[in-house]
């Protein structure tokens, strides 16, 4: 995936079977939530990755951003920032009923947490374009 302004490889996962992403982590650093509509279909495709890592860009996305993502059939899908929300995750839930494709990005939320594993989440949204 590439952020706008300064490009930035963001690695991808299945899970443990493609391994971690960092040596010294202990799950993988971006995680494609297996539930998920594949990029580029209809319905939502949900990448969750490190606040403080791979997803700490996050915070300066802005609506009408653009992002690219490569899939692992190195097929590339253009997306545009919808919307940038700190969301509760006992209470919030990511759509997946689309007839379009769009992209969530979640991470944890906010940036500098001193502590990991808080309530709030941080949720953008994306809408695919056509390359």
């Amino acid at each position: 995936m590439r952020p706008p302004v300064v490009e930035r490889r963001a690695y991808r996962t299945g899970g443990e079977e493609d391994g971690p992403l960092s040596s010294n982590c202990r799950y993988p650093a971006m995680l494609i939530v297996a539930e998920h509509a594949p990029p580029g279909s209809m319905g939502t495709t949900i990448l969750t990755g490190h606040r403080d890592t791979h997803f700490r860009f996050l915070q300066r996305l802005k609506a009408g951003d653009e992002l690219l993502l490569t899939a692992k059939n190195q097929q590339v899908h253009r997306y545009r920032v919808s919307s940038a929300t700190v969301v509760d995750v006992a209470s919030a839930a990511i759509r997946q009923d689309r007839d379009a494709p769009q992209l969530a990005l979640v991470t944890c939320y906010p940036f500098d947490a001193i502590s990991p594993g808080g309530p709030l989440r941080y949720v953008v949204m994306a809408e695919e374009e056509t390359l």
